[in-house]
């Protein structure tokens, strides 16, 4: 009983902590103007799902969040936005699916 406790605070935690990534992404952003680009994103999503870049499909999942699949895996990516450098921050990896 207490570890399912245990689990749902730990989830609702977890999800504060990247809203509160996307929020200060966002914050960040407003300030920077600068972008990472999507061939940056499957650069970084083909080494962390181990696929091919030419495999990945791209699916935009809201206005602050990037899904990408391919080989069986998937990963949801935020755009981190920091001055004078812009990258895809993973906030989620699974697989195989």
């Amino acid at each position: 009983m207490h570890a399912k406790k245990s689990t749902v605070r730990c989830g609702a935690l977890a999800a504060r902590l990247i809203r509160g990534l996307a929020a200060a992404a966002l914050v960040l952003s407003a300030q920077t103007g600068c972008l990472a680009t999507l061939g940056e994103l499957k650069t970084r999503a083909s080494f962390d799902l181990s696929c091919p870049s030419e495999q990945l499909e791209i699916v935009y999942l809201d206005h602050e969040v990037v899904g990408v699949r391919g080989c069986g895996m998937q990963g949801s990516y935020l755009q981190l936005r920091c001055p004078g450098d812009c990258t895809w921050v993973p906030t989620v990896i699974s697989g195989p699916r």
